[in-house]
C-alpha cells in the first residue's frame, strides 16, 4: 500500500484547486452567455412587438379609410 505523504496531499489539493478554478471560470462564462441570450431574446421580443403594433396600426388605419369612403359614398346617394 502506498504511503500518503504531505507531498502527495499537497499535489492532490493543488489539482482540486485548479479544477475548482476551472469550474468557476466555466460557470462565469455560462452565466455571461445566459445574460447575452436573455438580452437577445428581449431585443427580439421588442422588435416583434413593434412590428406587430405597426402592422395592426396600418390595418386599422386602412380599415378606417375604407369605412370613411364607404360612408361618404352612401351619403352621396
Amino acid at each position: 500500500m502506498a504511503e500518503v505523504t504531505n507531498e502527495l496531499l499537497t499535489k492532490l489539493l493543488e489539482q482540486i484547486r485548479d479544477e475548482q478554478r476551472a469550474l468557476r471560470n466555466e460557470m462565469r462564462r455560462l452565466a455571461e452567455n445566459q445574460m447575452d441570450t436573455t438580452r437577445a431574446i428581449r431585443a427580439l421580443r421588442d422588435e416583434l412587438e413593434l412590428m406587430i403594433r405597426t402592422e395592426f396600426g396600418g390595418l386599422f388605419a386602412h380599415l378606417a379609410r375604407r369605412l370613411e369612403a364607404r360612408i361618404a359614398e352612401r351619403l352621396k346617394d
